[in-house]
């Protein structure tokens, strides 16, 4: 092999694990037509392509590197194997191939089983998958594998962690997800790890209708240069602009890998109100899933089976439901992290059962010593911000009016939520 190939084939993986992509590409694409063709740098450029949002060349990629891969798997190293059979599950995963994905890693295992360095970060990408689709068959006992393994590798812990906290959320709810996304945040990680780890969370909370609770900090690393549309969507959604509706999404369906467009219109399904064009959006969704194959279908019907055959989210949901202990905020399927919100939980903790709270409990309670025009403006902000939480879960703009030297609740009543139950032994 030559030695000038593998120099330029490192430089670009340098460069595409920073999340330059574009130079990235051009290195891979430099080496190969200089050096010739081989499947590894096959998968690379098509992870280029699949990263920067272009699917119809990674979905031509994916079945030149099956083809390839077929005619020369018994000269391929069992290294070779592995990625290449890691790197096909994730692209026949995008499109919407689950079976051929789930079946590609287990192939991959096997092939791993003998060394532990190659088998974790097979493991992780089933977890992942299992934990992504909800099939809790074959996720429990590969997540107990994972959630006893041990690497001096920083970059497989990072994928054991990631892998851990998409079956977490899917095995024990949102709270343990969250708890295992925010141990990530507080990490070194790369642009690309970041860019995977943050998304697959966003997507899980808003198909589930969850609210998040992130600092404009974080979504400001994602720039629309680094992301593909789904990914755009997803942040601009977490960051409080309004969704796109269902014919502009169909307008740029090509633009969309086939998971893509199922995971956007699953999110557009949860919180549409206009019960015609739910049902339009539900019989498209419907059509695109014919193309798969049986398993597969079945698979991607239980994941989204909430959107698809849930009841419409309505304004006029009537309670507000605060679980004290785990700092959270339910409203109907919404749910909403309370822990960097002390005022408001201060607040909300005084309204449970009550429509009416005066100003002076509020002051004390928010730990104002003395009722000056200080206290009541300190009052009044924190009066402000909460309304403007309330209004991206309940559609209300003005849940609490300050008048008189009380503050009322409006429209809605505030209940305290049934303690949280560990679902781990």
């Amino acid at each position: 092999m030559s030695a000038e190939r593998i120099l330029l084939h490192q430089d670009g993986l340098k460069h595409f694990y920073q999340g330059n992509l574009d130079m990235a590409l051009a290195l891979f694409e430099k080496a190969q037509k200089n050096y010739g063709s081989y499947i590894g740098i096959q998968c690379d450029i098509a992870a280029c392509h699949y990263l920067s949002g272009n699917f119809r060349k990674t979905r031509e990629s994916l079945r030149s590197i099956e083809r390839v891969y077929g005619e020369v798997e018994c000269l391929l190293s069992s290294k070779s194997k592995i990625n290449s059979l890691v790197f096909m599950a994730k692209i026949q995963e995008e499109e919407g191939e689950i079976s051929k994905a789930l079946k590609s890693l287990k192939i991959a295992a096997v092939q791993a089983a003998e060394d532990a360095n190659e088998l974790l970060p097979v493991y992780c990408q089933i977890v992942r998958l299992t934990g992504t689709f909800g099939i809790k068959q074959e996720l429990a006992a590969y997540y107990r594998l994972l959630l006893q393994a041990k690497t001096q590798n920083a970059n497989v812990g990072i994928e054991i962690e990631h892998s851990l906290m998409l079956a977490e959320g899917v095995l024990f709810g949102h709270l343990h997800m969250q708890t295992r996304f925010e141990t990530l945040l507080n990490k070194s990680l790369n642009p690309l790890d970041l860019r995977l780890v943050a998304f697959d969370y966003f997507e899980f909370c808003l198909s589930n209708r969850i609210m998040v609770n992130l600092s404009k900090e974080i979504l400001q690393k994602f720039e629309d240069q680094d992301l593909d549309l789904f990914e755009k969507i997803l942040r601009d959604c977490v960051g409080g602009v309004p969704l796109p509706t269902f014919k502009s999404i169909m307008e740029k369906a090509s633009d969309f890998s086939f998971l893509g467009l199922l995971r956007v219109l699953s999110i557009l399904m949860a919180r549409e109100t206009d019960s015609d064009i739910y049902l339009g959006m539900k019989k498209q969704f419907i059509f695109l899933l014919e193309s798969c194959d049986p398993y597969s279908k079945a698979v991607l019907l239980n994941k989204w089976n909430a959107s698809l055959n849930g009841v419409l989210p309505s304004k006029n949901e009537q309670a507000l439901s605060i679980a004290l202990k785990e700092e959270s905020l339910y409203f109907g399927s919404h749910v909403y992290c309370l822990k960097r919100q002390q005022g408001a939980r201060v607040i909300l903790k005084l309204f449970v059962n009550r429509k009416v709270v005066s100003v002076d409990d509020v002051s004390e309670a928010m730990g104002c010593l003395y009722r000056d025009e200080t206290s009541i403006n300190r009052v009044r902000v924190a009066i402000q911000r909460l309304n403007k939480i309330l209004a991206k879960i309940t559609g209300f703009p003005k849940l609490f009016i300050l008048r008189a030297g009380q503050i009322e609740l409006q429209h809605l009543s505030i209940l305290e939520a049934a303690p949280y139950v560990d679902p781990l032994p």
